[in-house]
């Protein structure tokens, strides 16, 4: 019918903690794209989903490309993993949703940029808060307040922060800042843009005994230059709490995963908001909107050229962590 956009296929490759979570239970919800096929190279686990989802199973990534011509592929990889798929996707001109980050390094996004560029296919990093109504609810209400102080804190216990390849930086390409705290370096930009300068220390040594170099523990000041500043507190090794929070002179505006506050200055509530951060949901309609984004009805607000402002943040926090000083992030990008 005329003006009905097409259904799309995809497949996901890597079917570790993020997919089972998230990305597999949404299957079967989604409006505009169907599951086409799974893959991960742990043939056991491949075999689990491809019986679970009804679906194809590979563990071989080009086979599966091949076999079922999807779409789009959603890469659930880890890090080290993520340059591979989106050479694959490229040869054979397959979009790419991806999990964060966006590459290991501000050199790899550029060449990753680059290439997805020449070869013509769309890259979309996966940020799920982006679809949540109370973090978009903050993004309306951010400019009434007058903004000049900004906090965020993003923690999570893990026992072993070092264990597996999220350990080692050459592998992950760093730890909590990277990792983690990709999402609240994300809402950063949403909100208030690319800050100007960064100061960032941090270490690995929750775990005196652990052999790791990604760091684990994380403290960055930033500034905007323009009477605006903040930090951002990232740890692999406390309870979990997450919340960014916004001082200005005309009120103070916090979000945390499950809650929206807006209040006086003298602390008065004006608006508050609880809704539940129901992951497959979220994945479900940014899987959609990817869709959508392809069949040219939505626009990519989180491709290769706007992840390339996070990752020069990125790039200046570690920058600033060898110098020992403020380190001006590069706005131009390209």
């Amino acid at each position: 019918m005329p003006g009905v956009a097409a259904m799309l296929d995809y497949c996901i490759v890597g079917l570790g903690n993020i997919a089972e979570k998230a990305y597999l239970k949404a299957t079967g919800t989604t409006r505009g794209a169907r599951l086409a096929g799974v893959c991960d190279i742990i043939p056991e686990r491949a075999e689990r989903w491809g019986a679970e989802t009804g679906r194809p199973c590979y563990t071989d990534l080009e086979q599966m490309l091949d076999e079922t011509d999807p779409d789009f592929v959603i890469d659930c990889t880890p890090h080290n993993v993520h340059r591979e798929v989106i050479e694959a996707a490229c040869r054979r001109g397959t979009h790419v949703l991806k999990e964060k980050p966006f590459a290991r390094s501000l050199d790899e996004a550029r060449q990753i940029d680059e290439m997805s560029r020449r070869s013509g296919i769309m890259v979309m990093i996966a940020l799920q808060r982006r679809f949540n109504g109370i973090h978009r609810r903050f993004a309306e209400l951010r400019g009434s307040i007058n903004p000049f102080l900004i906090e965020c804190r993003y923690s999570a216990y893990i026992s072993s922060p070092g264990s597996g390849w999220r350990g080692t930086r050459e592998q992950a390409g760093g730890g909590c800042v990277i990792d983690m705290g990709y999402h609240m370096i994300d809402l950063l930009i949403w909100y208030f843009g690319l800050p100007s300068m960064v100061c960032a220390e941090f270490s690995a040594a929750a775990v005196p005994s652990g052999a790791y170099d990604a760091e684990d523990t994380a403290a960055i000041m930033f500034n905007y230059g323009r009477g605006l500043y903040g930090s951002l507190t990232l740890s692999r090794f406390a309870p979990r709490t997450e919340y960014m929070r916004a001082t200005g002179s005309n009120g103070i505006l916090e979000v945390t995963k499950d809650e929206l506050r807006y209040m006086k200055n003298d602390g008065t509530m004006m608006e508050q908001t609880r809704q539940e951060f129901d992951m497959p949901k979220l994945v479900a309609e940014e899987i959609d909107y990817f869709a959508g984004v392809i069949n040219g009805e939505e626009q990519n607000f989180s491709g290769t050229e706007q992840n390339l402002g996070h990752m020069s943040f990125i790039d200046a926090c570690y920058k600033s962590r060898e110098s020992g000083v403020y380190q001006r992030i590069d706005g131009r990008v390209h």
